[in-house]
């Protein structure tokens, strides 16, 4: 059974734990391997989630994975005081003591001291937090908002005059692709602007077929309004803030 020693923390280590070979287990679902480039990967199950360069600085990338066994795994491999530990969801890097930085895939670090090589500041990482909290707060007002309007049957059937963009017909005039950014949602949140396509959208992106989309809004072919008290507040409110937070929380 491997032990936290035996795991390598730079380029040579690796090396040592090889032994020559191309590939070598060295714990469950773990093994180092030479890269095509000459390096030396830490393959956690099928994916390469550390990259040991030659001159001792190393990559870590969980390639989006965010499982207990894969942060543990790379907390195993980063020189200590550096810890890899979760706090309010969040993944950290950093030590208990210090002013840790938000995880990132292709976060380099120095293999002997642990010391981030990039990465934002720490002023750079308070502002952003602070940042995204402040948008967090504008959503979840928009978002009472919406369902106050909704419960009270205040919010119109989507229709041409809704919102261009939340209708899907405003393109970029390069690609002609549809334009789907959260700037003019943020002019919504301004203007307490409740888009009656938003909410279609919202419920669309979560996986809800039109007819499951009719009944989540109380949808009703007799009437110009949508909403009242056969909304299912829970699962709409849910939906859209799923939807803005992609949009606008970075």
């Amino acid at each position: 059974m491997a032990t936290l020693d035996s795991y390598p923390r730079k380029h040579s280590d690796a090396e040592a734990a090889l032994k020559g070979r191309p590939v070598k287990k060295i714990g469950y679902q773990t093994w180092v391997e030479r890269t095509e480039a000459g390096d030396i990967a830490l393959r956690h199950f099928a994916t390469r989630v550390m990259t040991f360069h030659q001159d001792n600085s190393v990559t870590l990338d969980a390639k989006g994975f965010r499982s207990k066994s894969t942060r543990e795994r790379l907390d195993d491999c980063v020189p200590r005081p550096y810890r890899i530990f979760q706090k309010k969801s969040l993944w950290w890097y950093g030590t208990f003591d210090g002013d840790p930085i938000p995880f990132f895939d292709g976060l380099v670090i120095d293999g002997v001291t642990g010391k981030p090589l990039n990465g934002p500041t720490t002023e750079e990482v308070k502002a952003d937090l602070q940042a995204k909290k402040a948008i967090e707060k504008r959503i979840k007002k928009y978002v009472d908002g919406y369902i106050d309007m909704l419960v009270t049957e205040q919010v119109e059937v989507p229709s041409n005059g809704d919102c261009w963009t939340c209708l899907g017909l405003v393109t970029d005039f390069s690609s002609g692709e549809v334009v789907d950014d959260g700037d003019h949602l943020l002019s919504h949140m301004d203007e307490n602007y409740y888009v009656p396509s938003l909410a279609i959208n919202a419920m669309r992106e979560a996986g809800f077929r039109p007819a499951g989309i009719q009944i989540m809004l109380g949808l009703r072919p007799d009437s110009d309004m949508m909403g009242g008290t056969s909304v299912h507040v829970q699962t709409v409110r849910r939906s859209l803030m799923k939807y803005m937070r992609k949009r606008l929380i970075k």
